[in-house]
């Protein structure tokens, strides 16, 4: 399995241990009239996305999916993305969701089993 990935860089190897390359968080944006927008471009609205989720990491069994996945997942949202996914999850995709606050607090949470592939 390997790692798409948009604004966190993790990449699994089948030895059973992640190895990270720049554990850096990051989003792209820019604040027009007090909202944040991101780099992150919404089809629908030709804006950037502006909700809290920082990075989205996808774990499938094809990296160029898993890319695509990640990508189009950011722009969905948590909320969106998981809703998707209840409906037809084809790629057996697991997913970390790194979220901040407007305090700059960070929060990770995860879906269809991607903590397990965490060291512990």
């Amino acid at each position: 399995m390997l790692v798409g990935v948009v604004g966190l860089e993790i990449f699994y190897r089948r030895t059973t241990s992640f190895h990270t390359d720049d554990l850096l968080l990051y989003r792209k944006f820019k604040i027009i009239d007090g909202v944040k927008y991101s780099h992150a471009i919404n089809p629908k609205t030709g804006l950037g996305v502006t909700h809290n989720l920082l990075s989205v990491s996808v774990i499938t069994d094809n990296c160029a999916i898993a890319d695509g996945l990640a990508t189009a997942f950011l722009v969905m949202g948590k909320e969106k993305t998981i809703s998707f996914l209840e409906k037809d999850n084809k790629y057996n995709a697991k997913l970390l969701f790194i979220e901040s606050d407007n305090l700059d607090n960070y929060t990770t949470s995860y879906y269809g089993g991607f903590e397990d592939f965490l060291v512990k």
